[in-house]
């Protein structure tokens, strides 16, 4: 009985100790101060926006962070090094997101093809010939610039 009460008042002197030096290394100090944060590794990336028609500005993101419009193509200096979510648009909307690697030190570029053609809402119709129920052709180049309406169906 004796060996068992005198463990345990020497357990717990143990454990008075160990956090009164765990204490006194942190109210007291040990060493040197911590060295400051170095600055991050950055680098510069170049975005081209290339279509079938000239885009002279694109709205660009990195990460989720819009970064607003910019000349195309646009250089993005002091880019933290490492892996991003890209995200390039025309005026209209259309673009695209990709991954990209920016390297420290070094000029990274990504060419973004941007289809601004195609069977979208509110694009531009891809150009196409077509021959009317009178039998005229019908050159949707030849209309740029008009209202046009065009209505599919099967004919039998």
């Amino acid at each position: 009985m004796r060996s068992a009460r005198g463990t345990g008042i020497r357990s717990e002197l143990l454990c008075a100790a160990a956090l009164a030096g765990v204490i006194l290394l942190s109210v007291g100090g040990c060493g040197d101060p911590p060295l400051p944060t170095p600055p991050p590794q950055t680098g510069t990336l170049q975005v081209i926006a290339m279509d079938t028609l000239v885009i002279d500005s694109i709205d660009v993101g990195l990460d989720d962070v819009p970064l607003g419009r910019r000349h195309n193509p646009a250089t993005l200096d002091g880019i933290v090094a490492g892996t991003h979510l890209l995200s390039v648009r025309d005026r209209l909307g259309f673009g695209q997101d990709t991954t990209v690697r920016v390297a420290s030190g070094e000029r990274s570029a990504v060419l973004m093809s941007i289809q601004t053609e195609g069977p979208y809402v509110g694009s531009i119709a891809p150009a196409f010939r077509a021959l009317s129920v009178t039998g005229d052709t019908i050159d949707l180049v030849k209309l740029r610039g008009r209202v046009v309406l065009l209505v599919f169906f099967e004919h039998t």
